[in-house]
C-alpha cells in the first residue's frame, strides 16, 4: 500500500475547494479580496477548532489530576490564539472599497455568528457562567495542596500528645481535632 502524499494526507484538494469567491474571476481585484477574506476566515475558524479541542483536553487533563498536561495543552491554546489575533490583524490589509463590493453576497452573514467563537467564550467563562477550565485547574490545585491524610492524622496525633492525650483518647471519645 502506498502512503499518501502531503496534499492527500492533508486534504489539500478538498480544503482548496472550499475558498469559492461569489465575485466573479473577471474582476480581479475584488475577487483576490474576496478570496484573502475567505482565508482569513476559514483560517480563523480552524485554528477555534484546534483552540477548543487544546482547551478541553486542559479540562480533562486537570480533571485527572495531570497538571502538567493540561498546562501543556493551555500553553498550545494561548499560542493559537496569538496567531488569531495576527489574522484578524491581516485584515487591514483589505481595501474598504473592495469589501463593500462583495458584502452584500453575505447577506446577513456575521463573523458575530461564529459558533466556535462563542463556543469558545462558554469554555473560558465569558458568558456569566464558570469556566470549566478554571474550575478543574482550582479543584486540582487545592487537591494538590491539601496534605496527604497519613500526615493530618500524624499532626492531629502528636498535637494530642502535646496537649497530654494519649493519640487515640481523642478518636476513641469522639472528639476530631484534625482539619476537614
Amino acid at each position: 500500500m502506498a502512503h499518501p502524499t502531503y496534499a492527500d494526507f492533508l486534504r489539500l484538494p478538498e480544503l482548496f475547494d472550499t475558498v469559492v469567491p461569489n465575485t466573479p474571476p473577471e474582476r480581479r481585484r475584488v475577487h483576490a479580496a474576496e478570496h484573502f477574506f475567505l482565508i482569513a476566515h476559514q483560517t480563523s475558524e480552524l485554528w477555534l477548532k484546534q483552540v477548543l479541542l487544546d482547551v478541553a483536553e486542559a479540562v480533562d487533563a486537570a480533571a485527572e489530576r495531570d497538571l502538567e498536561q493540561a498546562a501543556q495543552y493551555v500553553r498550545r491554546a494561548a499560542e493559537a490564539m496569538h496567531l488569531l489575533a495576527a489574522h484578524v490583524a491581516i485584515l487591514r490589509h483589505l481595501q474598504p472599497a473592495d469589501f463593500a463590493e462583495f458584502r452584500p453576497w453575505f447577506g446577513d452573514a456575521s463573523g458575530a455568528q461564529s459558533a466556535q467563537f462563542h463556543g469558545l467564550r462558554r469554555e473560558l467563562g465569558m458568558d456569566g457562567h464558570p469556566s470549566p477550565l478554571y474550575r478543574e485547574l482550582q479543584e486540582a490545585v487545592a487537591e494538590r495542596l491539601r496534605p496527604p491524610r497519613r500526615r493530618v492524622d500524624a499532626m492531629a496525633a502528636a498535637e494530642q500528645v502535646q496537649r497530654g492525650r494519649p493519640a487515640d483518647a481523642g478518636r476513641a471519645a469522639g472528639h476530631h481535632d484534625r482539619p476537614v
